[in-house]
């Protein structure tokens, strides 16, 4: 029985890791702020005082609105992020597929 050379059963993949660009930083950066947002409304329904800004929050309803607009803003970079990673190289960031005339699904 003849075997084959390892480099024929494993051939080499190209580096999978991704890039960092400049829009995942800015995603990370709106990341962490929300994460901070996020702490910043718990921190206050726990404790009852702001976290760094003194006077902000200053009522439950300033902390709900920063607990929520921290989870929302940590889902909206999440999903962004995700998207940038998985984008092929000949995507164009802003580009939809469209319907074609027959509608027999997206063309791109």
């Amino acid at each position: 029985m003849k075997t084959t050379p390892a480099k024929r059963r494993f051939p080499e993949r190209p580096d999978s890791r991704s890039r960092l660009t400049a829009a995942i930083l800015w995603y990370a950066v709106l990341d962490t702020a929300g994460m901070v947002l996020f702490a910043t409304g718990v921190t206050w329904f726990m404790r009852g005082a702001p976290l760094f800004i003194p006077g902000f929050p200053a009522s439950a309803f300033g902390a709900g609105a920063a607990v929520t607009g921290g989870l929302l803003l940590i889902g909206w970079t999440g999903a962004h992020m995700l998207t940038a990673k998985f984008r092929r190289p000949g995507d164009k960031a802003g580009a939809r597929g469209r319907s074609d005339v027959k509608g027999r699904g997206i063309v791109r």
